[in-house]
Formats: C-alpha cells, sequence, structure tokens
C-alpha cells in the first residue's frame, strides 16, 4: 500500500475546492466505499450489482 505525499494531499484539497468538514468528510466517505468495494470484487470474483 502507498501512501500519498503531503504534496498530493495539497493538490487534492486544492483541487476539489473544499468548503468545510463535512466536505472533506464525504469525500473520504466516497473513497472508502471505493475501497471496500473493489476489495469484494476482488474476493468474491465479481462486481456488486448496482441499480
Amino acid at each position: 500500500m502507498s501512501t500519498l505525499s503531503k504534496e498530493q494531499i495539497k493538490a487534492i484539497v486544492k483541487g476539489n475546492n473544499f468548503q468545510s468538514v463535512t466536505d472533506v468528510t464525504n469525500y473520504l466517505k466516497d473513497i472508502i466505499q471505493e475501497l471496500m468495494e473493489a476489495e469484494l470484487e476482488e474476493k468474491l470474483g465479481y462486481a456488486k450489482r448496482r441499480t
């Protein structure tokens, strides 16, 4: 697993124009959701069915 450098984190913050902690929290929730779905897909061998 790799980590982000401070410069990469600054670029993400600048590129997303976060206005509040809630914005950051929602962004992180989306990332975690995508990571969890990718891990499940890898373990189960197929993608989650999206409606």
